[in-house]
């Protein structure tokens, strides 16, 4: 069984070392920094072929989808559907919103007093 490798010729290699060509490659296509931030993010040749390969796979699979008649029907379907639905009010979701992260941390709080008291608990007990 073989296994495909992309990798960056001279990778190991010290910058300044790397010939001409290779390192305009690496400069200029395979790394970037992002403004702002202290990281230099190294683009590899591997993760462009894999990326390639999986946008191909989801174009083919999504025109193989939307060629085919039940799933057209099905996405009408669903579309029609999604106007009859009632959506809530902002003031809904942002009331829902709130009682849902106010339980969250009272859950939290909650099982933060419980580890605490179990651990105790069980340091006395076996220690």
């Amino acid at each position: 069984m073989y296994r495909v490798f992309y990798s960056f010729p001279y990778i190991n290699v010290i910058p300044d070392e790397r010939p001409d060509f290779w390192k305009w490659v690496y400069q200029s296509l395979l790394s970037f920094t992002i403004p702002g931030v202290d990281i230099s993010i190294t683009v590899s040749p591997r993760l462009i072929f894999t990326l390639a390969l999986g946008t191909v796979l989801l174009l083919v699979i999504a025109y193989a989808c939307f060629r085919n008649i039940r799933v057209s029907e099905f996405l009408i379907d669903t579309e029609s559907e999604m106007r009859k639905v009632s959506w809530p009010t902002l003031r809904e979701v942002v009331d829902s919103s709130l009682v849902v992260i106010i339980v969250i941390i009272a859950l939290g709080i909650y099982l933060f007093f419980v580890d605490m008291g179990l651990s105790k608990f069980f340091n006395w007990l076996f220690f």
